[in-house]
């Protein structure tokens, strides 16, 4: 099949996907609190632990993260995927999304940052690196506490049977599929 040359666009990022979901949780240092929906989020380093988040530069999350620097990353599960949507489309300017959403807040045990109760997995970070290469700052957390519901991991993968994460690919939510292979 024939390959097409197709012209760059801010759209063009969808030609890698689907793309793992999260909500980030953060505060800023006098205590202000949003969640973001992220499906920009990936490993940055197995030792130390780290993962790296973008965002955009105009979120209101961004400047909570610089200013305090440290966020949670929390994975949900598709039981969550109207919270998950509410926090991608509402600004933490103009709501209190843990409200908006129904969602409950759970202190760090690291990190001023909250923890979302309803999440099966919560990874505390601080930042240890950003760099805004274009429109998106790349924020470098590494992990200082992770927490997960018992069996939902093995200590090397997910078990994707008992919990459905959610995946973006484009405009739709989606989650993963089946093994098509095993190592």
């Amino acid at each position: 099949m024939a390959k097409l040359k197709i012209p760059l666009s801010s759209r063009f990022s969808g030609l890698v996907g689907p793309k793992p979901t999260v909500l980030v949780t953060c505060c800023n240092p006098e205590g202000k609190v949003d969640i973001i929906t992220v499906a920009a989020v990936t490993v940055a380093s197995h030792e130390p632990p780290m993962f790296v988040i973008s965002i955009k530069e105009n979120r209101y999350s961004h400047n909570l993260i610089k200013a305090a620097g440290e966020f949670v990353i929390n994975v949900p599960s598709i039981g969550l995927i109207e919270a998950v949507d509410l926090c991608g489309t509402l600004s933490g300017r103009d709501v209190d999304k843990f409200k908006e959403a129904h969602l409950t807040p759970e202190d760090g045990q690291v990190v001023s940052a909250p923890m979302i109760k309803e999440c099966p997995i919560n990874i505390e970070c601080k930042v240890v690196a950003s760099v805004k290469p274009g429109t998106h700052t790349l924020f470098v957390g590494q992990v200082v506490a992770a927490h997960v519901e018992e069996g939902l991991f093995d200590g090397v993968k997910l078990n994707l049977e008992k919990l459905h994460t959610i995946v973006f690919n484009g405009s739709e939510y989606r989650r993963p599929g089946a093994v098509i292979r095993s190592r």
